[in-house]
């Protein structure tokens, strides 16, 4: 009974074992190769532990993403500066001339990038 226990195998059939408060055992048994038996032992504390592994690596995702946004809208809000504070002036009747640099700055080699 002990093999069986060990393995959740009867000769290549997957079985269930049930000992009874009577002190009657049941095995059920499976057809071959109907069922994929895989054990997997942890200590307690590490597995306890997990969720906060999840939580973890959930924070430091949710910062990097919260980074890269900082990063990017600084980025935009700086391309976008010269052309907004043209806006302004003309707003006020005042002439503008937009210098584009950053992002929005003309590729090397065209004619506009002077």
């Amino acid at each position: 009974m002990t093999a069986i226990a060990h393995y959740n195998s009867l000769d290549r059939f997957p079985t269930w074992m049930w000992i009874r408060d009577d002190g009657y055992t049941l095995v059920l048994g499976a057809p071959d190769d109907s069922y994929v038996f895989y054990t997997l032992q942890f200590p307690i504390d590490r597995l306890l532990a997990y969720p906060l592994y999840v939580l973890a690596v959930l924070f430091v995702d949710a910062l990097i993403l919260f980074c890269m946004y900082a990063v990017a809208r600084r980025r935009a809000q700086r391309a976008v500066k010269p052309v907004t504070e043209a806006l302004d002036a003309l707003s006020r009747g005042q002439s503008a001339e937009v210098t584009l640099g950053g992002d929005l700055a003309p590729p090397r080699g065209t004619p506009e990038a002077g």
